[in-house]
């Protein structure tokens, strides 16, 4: 007997996207100019990688419990 509606999934718009990739093109196009190995650059691609999966699940735990009244 819940009339809560069910909940919508998580949505990126284009805009965002291409937003997230040119934040990411130019902090690789500063580590080349900086001249950076190819193995410190991919630290740096896993380190923001861990980052962005713990900000999603992050929102995800807080909009979880947000909705529940």
């Amino acid at each position: 007997m819940n009339n809560s509606p069910p909940s919508r999934p998580f949505q990126f718009g284009v805009g965002t996207l291409l937003g997230l990739m040119f934040v990411v093109a130019v902090l690789f196009g500063l580590l080349r100019w900086m001249g950076a190995t190819p193995s410190q650059c991919l630290i740096v691609m896993a380190v923001l990688t861990v980052a962005l999966l713990a900000a999603v699940a992050l929102i995800a735990t807080i909009s979880r419990t947000s909705d529940k009244p």
